[in-house]
């Protein structure tokens, strides 16, 4: 990915939940985003342009959030690397499922493509040997 792509990982948030409300059917708004978030919606307004402007989103002022093909994309990896850690911190450590999502939060942004295909590695097997 080059450095253009690059946005923080708050920023990555804002992408999951837009993609999470999208795949539910539900248009994101910035009320609904704001919501989702526990943030303003000041700073919803100020998150999607930064968005916009990356690429990763269409937003007209007033109007619903659209994620681009970009966007979906990275909003999936996203997703991806979410979904594995909470996994793996719920089904392999025992870690709450409340907990698991907080860390999973935290942890989600900080992780190389290299460490994301070993964990995922690691917890198919270890998933696959626990069901015998």
């Amino acid at each position: 990915m080059s450095e253009k792509c690059r946005i923080s990982p708050a920023m990555e948030d804002y992408l999951r939940v837009i993609y999470t409300l999208e795949n539910r059917g539900e248009k994101p708004t910035v009320t609904l985003i704001a919501k989702s978030l526990n943030v303003k919606k000041p700073t919803v307004t100020h998150a999607l342009k930064v968005l916009r402007e990356a690429g990763y989103i269409y937003h007209n002022p007033y109007g619903s959030v659209k994620i681009t093909k970009e966007g979906e994309k990275r909003a999936e990896d996203i997703v991806r690397v979410h979904e594995l850690l909470l996994t793996f911190f719920n089904e392999i450590l025992g870690v709450d499922i409340e907990e698991s999502e907080r860390e999973a939060c935290l942890v989600e942004h900080c992780l190389s493509k290299a460490t994301v295909e070993r964990l995922a590695f690691f917890v198919k097997n270890y998933l696959s040997q626990k069901k015998y």
